[in-house]
């Protein structure tokens, strides 16, 4: 699983993100899901008006359906395969996959499990 490095990250980025994980543990498991539900939502809503390009009124009908009629595991797992898509796509660049990425082998990044 892809961890975070804070050492690919700007210095105060870097900072920051150490401060969050002092705070909030290595992989965020001091958040609530509801937290991490509010952290993932205003990042996403950050990162789109990165992409070019509108989004499709269907797309706000599909989103409006899932919410309503799927359960809570299909959202997530829906939401996991969305973020893959991302992740594999050109318009993410090897800055942002390094973010996931940690060459320190006694940091416990974010997504690992502990032993």
């Amino acid at each position: 699983m892809k961890t975070l490095d804070t050492e690919a990250v700007t210095n105060h980025s870097s900072a920051y993100l150490k401060s969050l994980r002092d705070k909030y543990g290595q992989d965020f498991e001091g958040l609530s899901d509801r937290e991490r539900l509010h952290l993932i939502s205003q990042m996403a809503d950050g990162l789109k008006m990165k992409f070019p390009g509108r989004t499709r009124d269907e797309i706000f009908e599909v989103g409006s359906y899932l919410t309503r009629n799927t359960t809570l595991s299909d959202r997530v797992a829906l939401i996991e395969l969305l973020i893959g898509q991302i992740r594999e796509t050109s318009c993410v660049n090897d800055k942002t996959t390094n973010l996931l990425a940690t060459n320190e082998p006694n940091q416990k990044g974010l997504g690992e499990k502990s032993s």
